[in-house]
């Protein structure tokens, strides 16, 4: 019962950052003040934005009410993030020039950057309803809808992006991270996939695409996006583990193996890497490697359930067992909801001799699951072993009540008439076992049985015959059958 390889999960997102501030217009004003402006410009576009900052300082404290000075301040100060200085001066500028949409992306990016989500989004959502053929101001409305946790609103700006600017990859990647919000795996696919074709160097667009396409399902179509993200980022332990996982869905176990084998130093510490290659070495036949893993995920890890259930399964194929009882027992004290558990338990015990705790858990099972005939049947046979004919014919009726075609389930119940003698009714309950499967062996002898004790020696002879028929080589059988020949 092997935990199936969950997929790994890793939002791979752009980060959402805001496209550029808008650099502000030249400026306007007294002369002297205008050629400040000017200059300290000038220092920004060299390269020295702290120079740039004290410069429009020191124009502040000369002209505080310039437009033109907030405008430019405001913008260094988004640049020297710090988006909460930025805000006032943004807020004076745009005031002063509500129709100046430089000005205003530049406040809705301040709003951003300082936590105003709210405030961020209306001045966006004001821009493209006056200008809708701007580019900027759709993507960052996406980017503040998406903050605040609306992806239809975020699809619908992003998608506006996309048409005024289709060869962008990061509007998008952004797409795909909104569809994906939505729960809309295949139309998220689509965008994300749009992104790595239009950047394929870039690693996170390339892992997004084929996260994405597995989430849509379409693991044959991830593997080349997953596997050139690794190129990039060949030292990422969770991506090599992703591409593991899709190449097991594929099928692909030796390619998967390989790469879990070569992470056992990076992932030394995660239980659950220890469990899935414990998977991968037990489906390669390696059965000391696989139970050497699973061990490990279980020092580290010692309820891990799935882990428990495979290591016993794994002893119990092997011939242990009296370890896969021990781990068996841990499980169901662990899990006592677990049938599956129970009956584990009880198989192990079987082989161990141990009937008795083997029909006590079958009996715990029947309990949650009275319908389950084929436990039931387990049960009664193990009763009938051990000499309890009356708890073994009662269980075997109750067999018959679910399943009136049990060939076993009649066989036991002649079996138990036969013991008392009582040949009739172990005569009808052996031909209903063979009514109900003709190729039942056991119950061809048992009537012939019983056929010879009524003195019908023909009957029995008939019998036995057609059982040879249907079981050649079976020696007791042939046995009865020559005993009955020779015996004149």
């Amino acid at each position: 019962m092997a935990k199936g390889f969950a997929s790994v999960v890793l939002r791979w997102f752009v980060a959402l950052a805001l496209a550029a501030a808008v650099v502000p217009a030249w400026a306007q004003g007294p002369e002297e003040i205008q050629k400040g402006v000017v200059d300290a410009a000038a220092l920004y576009k060299a390269g020295k934005l702290e120079d740039a900052v004290q410069a429009f300082e020191k124009l502040r404290e000369r002209a505080p009410d310039n437009v033109d000075v907030q405008a430019w301040l405001g913008f260094l100060y988004l640049r020297s993030n710090r988006a909460k200085d930025a805000v006032p001066l943004l807020e004076q500028a745009n005031k002063a020039r509500p129709n100046d949409l430089e000005v205003a992306n530049n406040l809705g990016a301040a709003y951003t950057e300082s936590g105003n989500l709210e405030a961020a989004e209306k001045v966006y959502a004001k821009i493209v309803a006056a200008s809708p053929s701007l580019f900027d101001p759709w993507y960052n409305l996406g980017n503040v809808r998406l903050k605040r946790k609306d992806p239809k609103g975020a699809v619908e700006a992003f998608s506006r992006a996309a048409a005024i600017r289709p060869n962008d990859p990061y509007v998008h990647n952004n797409l795909g991270v909104a569809y994906e919000a939505l729960g809309d795996n295949l139309k998220s696919a689509e965008a994300f996939v749009k992104a790595a074709n239009l950047s394929p160097t870039t690693a996170v667009f390339l892992k997004n695409a084929g996260f994405a396409l597995i989430r849509a399902q379409q693991t044959p179509a991830a593997v080349p996006f997953l596997e050139q993200a690794l190129k990039l980022e060949p030292k990422n332990s969770d991506l090599r583990i992703a591409l593991a996982d899709a190449y097991t869905r594929l099928n692909r176990r030796k390619e998967a193996l390989a790469i879990y084998e070569s992470l056992q130093e990076q992932l030394a510490d995660r239980p659950a890497f220890w469990f899935n290659l414990g998977v991968l070495r037990a489906q390669s036949n390696n059965r000391d490697g696989a139970t050497a893993a699973y061990e490990r995920a279980l020092e580290l890890n010692p309820n891990d359930l799935d882990a428990l259930n495979n290591l016993g399964l794994l002893h119990y194929r092997r011939g242990q067992y009296d370890q896969a009882r021990t781990i068996f027992q841990k499980l169901v004290g662990l899990n006592p909801s677990s049938t599956q558990a129970k009956l584990n338990l009880a198989a192990a015990c079987l082989k161990l001799g141990d009937r008795k705790e083997a029909a006590a858990q079958w009996r715990e099972v029947l309990k949650a699951n009275p319908k389950q005939w084929l436990i039931r049947l387990n049960l009664a046979n193990v009763l009938w072993q051990d000499g309890d004919a009356d708890g073994a014919k009662a269980q075997y009726e109750l067999v018959l009540k679910e399943n009136p075609k049990s060939a076993d389930a009649w066989n036991g119940i002649g079996l138990y008439h036969l013991g008392r003698s009582q040949l009739e009714p172990a005569r009808q309950a052996f031909a209903s076992a063979l009514a109900a499967n003709p190729k039942f062996s056991p119950a061809a002898i048992n009537l012939a049985i019983v056929y010879e004790r009524l003195n019908r020696k023909a009957d029995a002879i008939r019998t036995l015959q057609q059982a040879l028929k249907n079981d050649p080589s079976n020696p007791e059988i042939q046995k009865n059958l020559k005993r009955l020949r020779e015996s004149g």
